[in-house]
């Protein structure tokens, strides 16, 4: 984040770029990590360099925190998910997050009495360190370090994009400067000097927008205990209106758990058979192969993100599925950045194919197991040249019947 008078206009348009991916990328960038980018981006723009931060902004920043861990603490229980409330929701996580890291692997072969007692001590760290906020500095720095080291292990086991890392600067910016200069950061630090005239407008001018955020999170905030349907229905659909700037928002990852893995792999095939499964970079796919450790910030990992969404629900909540299915099957080289290896070739057909998923038992060299489920969808390419035969127009008028064909490519 980037701080001082000089650069807010730099910093403004560094937020509204932001916005504008957030709007173009729609599914691709609607993750709660790009909400909180740009929540606590814009929050960076009204921190002055040279002189005190208003004490509303100060405010705004502790209220962020808590929104954030705590909103997500009682998301958990507020769900009724049973495995929040027995503690045994580690049992699973490890196995079926979105992008496990090989670390995971080894976190789900701990004893079940182990994943209770971490999952205890996840949910109070989420329930009760936040509040360390408006504590006194000592107990503020105690809780911020648990939430900082709570973050630093889920990032250790399992890919999301930026959003632990973003979490961490966060709750660092709990700390004061006492703490970073006995670290032997003294070269972060910068000496607070005497304000003109133009300071005080400045100050002025962020406290007028600081109130404007403490208006705009008050929804946000209360959603954490009452339901929207209790509030005022003028401010919910206030707030409703003003979400598309993404400067208040609701937090809360993992509310209800997925028990089972259950993961789309999409298969390609020049003859009808043998299929050839596509490899994407941290998607779990061959069996052979070590969940992958991404780097946090590679675009790469939203598209394998929304391949683990999309058995969660109905086939129209991911309309981007059968648009890709189509693409790699034409051999379109645009895509080929999103694969491993990167090579796409255009085929005969395609099809995605549901599979379970399971960690390996430990007397394997194999890193996952699998069973398959069931076939989802189901194309042919019919400017290709091996797929006009009798063969391929039968099955196409079956998988045709049974509602599994997408748009036929040309």
């Amino acid at each position: 984040m980037m701080a001082g008078n000089h650069a807010l206009g730099l910093r403004f348009a560094l937020w509204l770029l932001l916005l504008s991916f957030n709007s173009v990328g729609q599914e691709f960038y609607s993750f709660q990590w790009d909400a909180l980018l740009s929540e606590a981006g814009f929050l960076s723009i009204l921190f002055p360099m040279t002189s005190e931060p208003p004490w509303l902004l100060l405010c705004l920043h502790r209220a962020l925190v808590i929104r954030l861990v705590f909103g997500s603490g009682m998301m958990k229980f507020a769900s009724q998910d049973s495995a929040w409330r027995d503690f045994s929701a580690l049992a699973t996580h490890f196995e079926t997050q979105p992008i496990p890291t090989w670390v995971a692997w080894h976190f789900h072969k701990l004893p079940y009495s182990v994943h209770q007692m971490a999952t205890f001590a996840a949910c109070t760290i989420e329930l009760l360190a936040p509040w360390s906020a408006v504590m006194p500095r000592n107990i503020r720095h105690f809780g911020s370090a648990a939430m900082i080291c709570l973050q630093a292990m889920i990032a250790l086991t399992g890919n999301f994009c930026y959003f632990n890392i973003l979490t961490i600067v966060i709750c660092t910016l709990l700390f004061d400067d006492q703490i970073f200069e006995r670290c032997g950061f003294n070269q972060i630090i910068v000496p607070i000097t005497k304000q003109g005239i133009g300071c005080r407008i400045s100050s002025s001018v962020r406290s007028l927008v600081c109130i404007t955020i403490v208006f705009l999170s008050i929804v946000p905030t209360l959603s954490i205990v009452i339901h929207a349907h209790y509030m005022p229905s003028q401010l919910v659909k206030l707030t409703e209106r003003m979400d598309v700037f993404r400067i208040a928002n609701s937090y809360g990852l993992f509310s209800a758990m997925v028990t089972e893995r259950e993961n789309i792999v999409l298969e390609i095939s020049q003859d009808l058979q043998q299929w050839h499964e596509f490899e994407f970079h941290s998607f779990p796919g061959a069996l052979n192969r070590a969940p992958p450790w991404p780097a946090p910030w590679s675009p790469l990992s939203r598209l394998d993100l929304l391949l683990w969404f999309a058995p969660l629900g109905q086939q129209q909540n991911h309309p981007w599925l059968a648009p890709l299915m189509n693409k790699l099957l034409k051999g379109d080289t645009r895509f080929a950045r999103f694969l491993s290896p990167g090579k796409t070739m255009s085929a005969c057909a395609i099809r995605a194919v549901l599979y379970k998923y399971q960690f390996s038992s430990l007397n394997t060299t194999l890193w996952w197991e699998r069973k398959r489920q069931r076939y989802l969808l189901f194309s042919v390419n019919q400017s290709f040249k091996e797929c006009q035969t009798a063969e391929v127009t039968q099955m196409r008028s079956s998988w045709q019947a049974r509602g599994l064909l997408t748009n036929q490519t040309q």
